[in-house]
């Protein structure tokens, strides 16, 4: 697990722009903490990418974006180039989750039941994605 110096900016400006009291304690939980914050759910350690679950229907995610990225040289350093996006579910139709979620599993049903309770954060995770 690494949180880049960039990355970790990214994801606090994110948590500003939401601005309720629950993000200025997650900020202050990774201001303090860094990397080993318990907000941080590290969901794909081979590209960086973090997740903070705002709500069951928001998520923010962030991942190094960097061209040529090299997994044996780049995943222990501040890769500085990265995408940090707030996914709320409900700015989606249902249609559009579900084309989102089709490049990862059969269909939005099947990825509920195979997901079961963390179903809205793969969905958004896989918008993020796309």
């Amino acid at each position: 697990m690494f949180l880049g110096k960039t990355q970790k900016e990214e994801i606090i400006m994110e948590l500003k722009i939401i601005g309720d009291e629950a993000s200025v304690g997650t900020i202050e939980e990774i201001e303090k903490y860094g990397v080993d914050a318990e907000c941080l759910l590290f969901t794909d350690v081979d590209n960086q990418q973090v997740a903070i679950k705002i709500t069951e229907d928001i998520w923010i995610y962030s991942q190094q974006d960097k061209f040529f990225y090299d997994w044996h040289e780049d995943s222990e350093r501040d890769a500085r180039e990265y995408k940090t996006e707030t996914i709320n579910l409900a700015d989606y139709s249902v249609s559009e989750v579900e084309n989102n979620v089709k490049y990862f599993y059969d269909s939005l049903e099947k990825m509920k039941k195979e997901c079961k309770q963390d179903w809205k954060q793969i969905a958004c995770e896989c918008i993020f994605e796309n």
